[in-house]
């Protein structure tokens, strides 16, 4: 009962003429909250990320809000791709339609192994060299994988092609 009484006396003054409901907005505001810009409602501040430069260091929106706008965001399509073309631009200096014409040169086949890649999947990699960052050409997942960790050594490359031939 004494809990109820505390938690009316935020909302309810006792007056001479009797009970009145608080005028003053800020005092039905808890102490250390916030109110997030997308759902409306008032959260104690660890509900919200840090955003340095804000006024009061923390994000508008909280946290629960901010990730389902994330994903509503990153689960549109034309995001994904943009995302991905953004990336190969600034890894590797290609444009989407550079990306696309040297897909299309390579008759849609990694240059290696001849398997289908398409332009766009995330089982398709730009190869390039690591010490000069030259790029070389698109091709399958596997393909760059097995490039990557052989790290391009041409000697080793040819140690296990010996090595497969002596047990075949």
């Amino acid at each position: 009962m004494k809990n109820l009484a505390l938690e009316l006396s935020k909302f309810l003054t006792i007056t001479e003429n009797g009970i009145e409901l608080k005028n003053n907005v800020n005092d039905l505001i808890p102490d250390n909250s916030k109110k997030c810009s997308k759902c409306k409602t008032y959260k104690s501040l660890e509900n919200y990320g840090k955003k340095a430069y804000n006024k009061d260091g923390l994000n508008h929106y909280c946290k629960s809000c901010e990730n389902k706008m994330g994903k509503e965001k990153y689960n549109n399509d034309t995001v994904k791709e943009n995302v991905k073309y953004k990336a190969i631009l600034r890894n590797y200096g290609l444009t989407k339609e550079q990306y696309i014409l040297k897909i299309e040169s390579q008759n849609n086949k990694c240059v290696i192994c001849t398997n289908n890649i398409i332009a766009g999947d995330k089982n398709t990699h730009v190869d390039h060299c690591h010490k000069s960052g030259k790029t070389r050409d698109i091709l399958c997942h596997r393909c760059n994988k097995i490039l990557g960790m052989v790290n391009d050594d041409i000697d080793l490359l040819n140690r296990l092609i010996k090595y497969l031939q002596k047990y075949s």
